[in-house]
């Protein structure tokens, strides 16, 4: 989109209501015509920042479950009352709105890490690639209906890039 310091970030920050509050914005931003409350944007659009930001002993599908837990457990409890259904945990033939944990390890290429630790600089972990996709599906985890990604392949290597990219 630009070089750097051309306000990239910034302007993704905006389009997903994160800016620090003492940041002056003017006008309006539109989705389809409609402009959403400030308390509405985070739920519909998520923000994947340039660096990634994890619990380092958590496995990966821990940190998805948890995830799970905080953006969809009760939005999953009201669709499956109003849908009529009743949630099932493992229970097979019913319907499990958690599998989109299962969807999203397959989806992002993280079946093969998801038991290991994510790690950090002193705890050993998961690698540089699976960690960026780990932290893009955080993000999609949720309902959002704009994902703004942040320079998601920064510091990758062109394989690492290519996967995310792909996936």
């Amino acid at each position: 989109l630009g070089p750097p310091q051309a306000g990239k970030t910034t302007l993704l920050k905006h389009i997903a209501s994160r800016l620090d509050s003492d940041i002056d914005v003017k006008g309006d931003t539109l989705f389809n015509g409609v402009n959403p409350s400030r308390d509405l944007l985070p739920r519909i659009v998520s923000y994947t920042p340039q660096i990634d930001n994890h619990t380092p002993v958590l496995t990966v599908r821990q940190t998805l479950n948890f995830a799970f837990d905080c953006t969809m457990a009760s939005f999953a409890g009201r669709l499956a009352q109003q849908g009529g259904l009743k949630q099932s945990h493992d229970q097979k033939g019913k319907f499990d709105m958690r599998n989109k944990v299962n969807v999203l390890l397959t989806y992002c290429g993280l079946e093969g890490c998801q038991d290991t630790v994510v790690g950090d600089g002193v705890l050993r972990g998961i690698s540089g690639g699976e960690k960026r996709r780990l932290t893009i599906a955080e993000q999609l985890i949720g309902v959002p209906m704009v994902h703004c990604m942040d320079e998601i392949t920064t510091g990758l290597d062109s394989a690492a890039a290519t996967d995310i990219v792909r996936s």
